[in-house]
C-alpha cells in the first residue's frame, strides 16, 4: 500500500531545520565574547551553516510538497529532532524566508545555467 507519507518524506524539511539551528548556534557563538558578530573573526563559527546551504537550498523547492502530506509521525518527528522550534512562530518566519530565499537562489542559477547553455 503506498500511503502518502511515502510519497514525501521531510529531509528537505529536516535539512532547512538544520541550517536555521545552526545560523542562530554561529551567531550566539559570535556573540559570546563582545555581544556582536564580526565575520572576519568569527567566520570559524559559521563554517557549519555555510557547508548546510547548498543542500537547504537546492532541496527548498521541494518543501511545499512534504507539508502537503505532513503526517503526525512526520510533525512528531520533527518535534522530536527540534524540540520547541517547531511550533515557535518565530521560528516559522526563519524557516519560511530560508525557503523562499533557497528556492530563488536555485531558480536563479538554474535559469543562469539554462542561458549559457543556450
Amino acid at each position: 500500500m503506498n500511503t502518502q507519507e511515502e510519497l514525501y518524506d521531510i529531509k528537505e524539511t529536516e535539512d532547512v531545520f538544520d541550517l536555521a539551528v545552526s545560523i542562530k548556534e554561529a551567531i550566539v557563538l559570535s556573540k559570546e565574547d563582545d555581544g556582536k558578530v564580526d565575520l572576519k573573526k568569527d567566520f570559524v563559527n559559521f563554517f557549519r551553516p555555510l557547508t548546510i546551504i547548498p543542500r537547504a537550498f537546492e532541496g527548498a523547492r521541494n518543501i511545499p510538497k512534504e507539508w502537503s502530506d505532513l503526517s503526525e509521525a512526520e510533525i512528531l518527528r520533527l518535534r522530536d529532532r527540534y524540540g520547541e522550534i517547531v511550533d515557535d512562530e518565530r521560528w516559522q518566519r526563519a524557516f519560511v524566508g530560508l525557503v523562499i530565499a533557497g528556492d530563488a537562489i536555485y531558480e536563479i542559477v538554474s535559469e543562469e545555467k539554462q542561458d549559457k547553455a543556450a
